[in-house]
């Protein structure tokens, strides 16, 4: 029998790295291991990993997308580029926010199926917050004496406002980052390789528990909210009032959905073990995709205040300097759901692996 070399049975490495690199960490060990095995040469390689890596790229998109918060995230960076100065007052700059909205929005989808499954590094972890907050500082800074050098800010209340910079510093920030990592190491884990079918029952019904509790708080406070709302609307004149009702019918919803349909399902009786793994992972993922969308709901608000500002009468030089830092507010607080959210999917992947490679215990 004929044995074909290891430069013919195999792709060169670095050629193999690249394409490793191309596809989605969810999926590389499959992808790169079916590609390996249909290898003949470096030319049939390109062609095929050129023609797969799209469809899986499009497919872990599309599984991982969640409509509602790419919305919200969009309408964020929409309210950013119009509170600031780098789009043109007028028709032009509502089409070029909507052109640079869609294109940031398109970034973070490919970004996030490149991310890594596992939460950051704590190393990593500080980096990124320290990052984001001197980008915000820097912004505030640049705007700051901006309006200082054309005379539309009181010396008297530079300092102050210099003052203010200091909730948005980097120690403030990156020790609340660091406090979600010591939150992480010591949290305690539940699942373990090898279960009794008994022992798994009752750590959902744990999940159960802990679920309804959460989504009921929640739904109150999203009902409470969405009545507040429509009490402000009907009684004061509020800029842009289609989008406030459209606000309040969406925690309205939101809060009634969690209510009727956000408990987590009951176990089928009599499922056997690998009906209870599969059933424990379906409703991880639900309920992840849940409390994404409630985490991005709460920085809502303050994203329609700025909306209305920017869109509605011009303001004077207070009014403006009090949107300079209600944009890095919101840009910080949108930073921190995100966050939590990564946090979170991080440990929902965690889980999903461990009930994917959980194996039946029987007996002590």
């Amino acid at each position: 029998m004929e044995v074909r070399s290891p430069e013919l049975t195999c792709p060169p490495e670095r050629l193999e790295w690249l394409v490793q690199v191309l596809i989605p960490p969810a999926a590389r060990e499959a992808v790169a291991g079916d590609l390996r095995e249909l290898y003949r040469s470096p030319s049939q390689y390109i062609a095929m990993a050129a023609r797969t890596i799209p469809f899986v790229l499009i497919g872990h998109i599309r599984r991982n997308a969640n409509p509602p918060v790419l919305a919200i995230q969009g309408f964020f960076i929409f309210c950013c580029l119009m509170a600031t100065s780098l789009v043109p007052a007028g028709p032009g700059g509502w089409t070029l926010a909507v052109l640079v909205s869609a294109f940031v929005l398109a970034a973070t989808l490919l970004a996030d199926a490149y991310q890594e499954q596992n939460p950051p590094s704590p190393k990593r972890a500080i980096i990124e917050t320290i990052i984001v907050t001197a980008l915000v500082v820097m912004f505030v800074l640049r705007e700051l004496f901006a309006l200082r050098a054309a005379h539309r800010l009181p010396d008297g209340q530079f300092g102050l406002f210099m003052w203010a910079i200091v909730p948005f510093t980097m120690p403030v920030l990156s020790g609340l980052r660091a406090m979600m990592v010591l939150a992480r190491e010591r949290r305690e884990q539940s699942l373990f390789d090898a279960m009794e079918p008994c022992e798994l029952k009752a750590q959902y019904r744990r999940f159960q528990a802990q679920t309804r509790l959460r989504n009921c708080l929640q739904s109150l406070l999203l009902l409470g909210a969405s009545a507040g709302f429509a009490y402000v609307c009907a009684t004061h004149v509020i800029p842009a009032p289609a989008l406030a009702w459209s606000l309040v019918s969406i925690y309205a919803v939101v809060g009634a959905y969690l209510l009727i349909h956000g408990a987590a399902v009951r176990l089928p009786d009599g499922a056997d073990f690998l009906s209870l793994r599969s059933a424990f992972q379906s409703e991880l993922s639900r309920q992840h995709e849940i409390r994404r969308l409630i985490l991005w709901l709460w920085p809502t608000p303050l994203l329609f205040a700025i909306f209305a500002a920017v869109t509605t009468r011009p303001r004077n030089d207070i009014e403006l300097v009090l949107m300079l830092y209600a944009l890095p507010a919101a840009v910080l607080l949108c930073f921190f759901v995100a966050i939590l959210n990564r946090e979170r999917n991080g440990q929902i992947q965690e889980k999903i692996g461990i009930l994917a490679r959980m194996r039946q215990r029987h007996g002590p």
